[in-house]
């Protein structure tokens, strides 16, 4: 877990270490070690924590820019359409043709890695 996330969304609540040991039902030592990276929380810590905050365990860890998946899925995506949409659409396509949309979304991903990779030269 990324301390300063966790220090960030506490003050964002105007909670005490105190006050946020007591609604996770841990000392306020343990807050205070999160917060310092002296220790990590236990994996039922985490999810409390991202829980209480309505955050997702990807954004508390600093792996994701989204703190839910909401946010995520609302992310524009191109001409007017937001993540869910391309994912509907996606998921609307035949099942006789899902290896072909597979095989497209793999061919324009390795054009664009060699164009990336040329371009890096």
């Amino acid at each position: 877990m990324d301390p300063m996330i966790l220090k960030q969304l506490r003050k964002s609540r105007h909670l005490t270490q105190k006050e946020l040991a007591e609604l996770l039902h841990v000392s306020p030592s343990a807050v205070s070690q999160y917060e310092r990276s002296v220790i990590k929380p236990h994996r039922e810590t985490l999810f409390e924590i991202a829980k209480l905050f309505s955050v997702s365990v990807d954004f508390l860890n600093g792996t994701s820019p989204y703190q839910s998946i909401e946010a995520q899925m609302n992310e524009p995506y191109a001409d007017g359409a937001v993540v869910c949409d391309v994912i509907k659409m996606l998921l609307s396509v035949d099942s006789s043709h899902r290896n072909t949309v597979l095989e497209v979304l793999n061919g324009l991903l390795s054009l664009q890695a060699a164009q990336t990779k040329q371009n890096g030269k």
